[in-house]
C-alpha cells in the first residue's frame, strides 16, 4: 500500500513540499522506503496526490486526484469527556468511519476533566491521532475537533442523544434518519447522561434513542450509532460528488 501522508500547507499546485521530520524518520526507518519511491499526499481540502519522495526531506507533486471518500451524510460526534485512552480510541474510530465534526463536552458524570491549562496541548494530541486515521483510512479531510458545553449542541437536521431508557428505539428513528443531511450524535461519559442533561437536550430539539436491549460503554455506543447511520442511510456509504 503506498503511504499517505496529511501535510497541513495547501497543495495547490505541481512542486516540492517539505515533509516533516516525523514523516521522514516513518519513510526512512519504519517503512525502510528507498529515494523515488510513491506517496500520497492531502492537505484537507479534498482531493489528494500522487508525489515521489526524494529520499531526503521533500517529495515531488505529480499529479492531483480529485478523491474524495467524505459520506454525503454530514455526520457529528458529540462525545461528553471520557478518560484519556477511551477518549482517543473514540477519536480514532470516528474519523476512521467518516465524523466530520468532533465536539468534546464536560457532562456532569464526566470523571475526566480538561483543565484549562492542557487543553491546547490534549487538542492538539486529539487531532495528531485524527490524522494518522485520516491518512491511514484514506481520507481526503480530516475531522474538526472542537470543545464546547452541552447547552452549546444544535441539532442541525436530526439530533439524537443514546441513553439505555430512552422514549424510541433505533428502528423507529429510520423514516426521520432516511430524509435527514446531517446527523448529531450525543454520547454520554461512563456513567451516562443524567435526567438533567436529557430534559435539556429535549429541550434543544435532540431525540433520545436507545441503541438495543444491552447497555453500551461510551466507547462502544457512539462508534456503533456512527456505523449504523452509515449502513442504513441512503447517502451513508456514498462518497461527495
Amino acid at each position: 500500500m503506498i503511504p499517505r501522508l496529511f501535510v497541513p500547507a495547501p497543495l495547490a499546485k505541481a512542486g516540492r513540499v517539505r515533509l516533516a521530520p516525523a514523516q521522514v524518520h516513518y519513510l526512512t526507518r519504519v517503512l525502510r522506503l528507498q529515494a523515488g519511491a510513491a506517496v500520497v499526499l492531502f492537505d484537507g481540502t479534498g482531493g489528494e496526490w500522487q508525489a515521489r519522495w526524494d529520499g531526503n526531506e521533500t517529495a515531488e507533486l505529480v499529479a492531483f486526484r480529485n478523491e474524495t471518500r467524505e459520506a454525503r451524510l454530514r455526520l457529528v460526534l458529540a462525545q461528553a469527556l471520557v478518560a484519556r485512552e477511551k477518549l482517543e480510541l473514540i477519536v480514532q474510530k470516528a474519523t476512521e468511519l467518516g465524523a466530520a465534526d468532533i465536539v468534546l463536552f464536560p457532562a456532569q458524570r464526566s470523571i475526566a476533566r480538561l483543565a484549562p491549562q492542557r487543553r491546547a496541548h490534549r487538542l492538539a494530541r486529539l487531532r495528531a491521532i485524527a490524522i494518522e486515521a485520516a491518512e491511514q483510512s484514506g481520507r481526503t479531510r480530516i475531522p474538526r475537533l472542537a470543545l464546547a458545553a452541552l447547552a452549546a449542541l444544535t441539532p442541525q437536521d436530526l439530533g439524537i442523544f443514546l441513553h439505555p431508557q430512552a422514549e424510541h428505539s433505533w428502528p423507529s428513528l429510520q423514516p426521520r434518519l432516511a430524509s435527514a443531511t446531517s446527523v448529531v450524535l450525543v454520547v454520554g461519559p461512563e456513567g451516562g447522561l443524567c435526567e438533567e442533561e436529557c430534559a435539556q437536550l429535549r429541550a434543544q430539539g435532540f431525540v433520545g434513542v436507545r441503541m438495543g436491549a444491552r447497555v453500551l460503554r461510551t466507547e462502544t455506543a457512539g462508534l456503533a450509532a456512527l456505523a449504523a447511520v452509515l449502513a442504513t442511510h441512503p447517502k451513508g456509504w456514498q462518497a461527495e460528488p
